[in-house]
């Protein structure tokens, strides 16, 4: 899938996208411009997930660091 991606053949999922961006290090609103670009849905302060990844780009986590906190489940 990685290779019709690059191709342009398939558009990726929001989900790849946010690896993409995390893996490159890039600031929430450049996420939002990628995510645009790719005709997937904003990053949405109000949805869990989408908080985690962008505390994990306002706070420069790791690839790694940031997988790890958004893969964390909420503390009940």
């Amino acid at each position: 899938s990685g290779y019709q991606i690059l191709n342009g053949t398939r558009m990726p999922t929001k989900n790849q996208i946010i690896c993409i961006g995390l893996y490159l290090g890039v600031t929430v609103e450049q996420m939002q411009q990628l995510l645009r670009i790719c005709g997937r849905e904003s990053l949405y302060i109000r949805n869990i997930e989408d908080a985690k990844v962008m505390y994990a780009l306002e706070h420069k986590y790791s690839y790694e660091q940031a997988m790890e906190f958004i893969s964390s489940s909420q503390p009940k």
